[in-house]
């Protein structure tokens, strides 16, 4: 920062100071000026120094650091945990009917009546009806559906999680780019 008017005739003021009754040179003068603004750099500088220690200690990079690698952790027991949970309900998985589902509707509907009560032989649609029928009191099939849809919840609740714990470690890495962005600000000026 450059010296300011009251500053400037302070540095003149102090060579008098130094040297009583004698008329300064020129030269002596702006010697004097030159020193005052030697020593405010100097000060500033020692200040500005200090100043990024600070700032560089406040930014505690250490601690973010063992964030980043707990968030990424976590993120891998997540994904491991979803990927053994598809793996243990694969037969549960999927849109629709499920494969465990579809492989009971198959051996229901093997065992379809052939006829009506009254003789007829059913239609396609008497047969859909009865196997739809069948979803809710056969006990094996509903209980298959009621697993069908639990699955479906936990994948959801699973893929959550995994989301949740991306977000986290992607703004963890975020905030660590951020204070390399200023540690190399600081290091550079």
């Amino acid at each position: 920062m450059l010296l300011t008017p009251e500053q400037i005739k302070q540095a003149i003021e102090e060579a008098h100071r130094r040297n009583p009754g004698k008329i300064l040179s020129t030269a002596e003068i702006y010697e004097a000026i030159t020193q005052a603004q030697y020593n405010e750099d100097k000060k500033e500088a020692t200040m500005e120094i200090e100043e990024k220690l600070r700032i560089l200690k406040s930014l505690d990079t250490k601690n973010l650091i063992e964030k980043l690698n707990q968030y990424e952790g976590e993120l891998q027991k997540v994904m491991a945990s979803e990927a053994m949970f598809k793996n243990q309900n694969h037969n549960y998985l999927g849109s629709g009917d499920c494969q465990e589902v579809k492989r009971i509707l198959g051996e229901i509907a093997a065992q379809a009546p052939e006829a009506k009560e009254d003789g007829k032989k059913t239609t396609v649609a008497d047969r859909e009806a009865w196997l739809q029928k069948q979803r809710t009191e056969n006990k094996e099939l509903n209980e298959a559906i009621q697993k069908q849809r639990e699955a479906a919840f936990l994948t959801d609740d699973h893929g959550i999680k995994v989301e949740v714990a991306r977000r986290r470690l992607a703004g963890a890495t975020a905030v660590l780019a951020l204070k390399t962005q200023q540690i190399a600000f600081l290091a550079s000026g």
